[in-house]
C-alpha cells in the first residue's frame, strides 16, 4: 500500500502533489500496491490538470467532517 500525499484530487482520482512527480514514478515502479490518498470533501476539483506521467489513485478516502 502506498499512502501518496496532495493537495486536491478530481472524480477521475487524479491529483495535484507537491511538485517533482516523486510518488507519480514510485507508484509506476510499484504496479501491485494499493495507491491510496486521504483528502478532505473541499480539497476536490472538477479537473485535474494531467501530464503523460501523472499516476492515478486506486482509491480516495474522504473522512466526513
Amino acid at each position: 500500500m502506498i499512502l501518496v500525499p496532495g493537495l486536491t484530487y478530481d472524480a477521475a482520482r487524479f491529483r495535484i502533489g507537491y511538485g517533482g512527480a516523486y510518488y507519480d514514478s514510485f507508484m509506476v515502479q510499484h504496479p501491485n500496491a494499493l495507491k491510496i490518498e486521504l483528502f478532505y470533501p473541499f480539497q476536490k476539483v472538477d479537473c485535474v490538470p494531467r501530464e503523460p506521467n501523472d499516476a492515478r489513485l486506486e482509491e480516495v478516502i474522504i473522512p466526513k467532517v
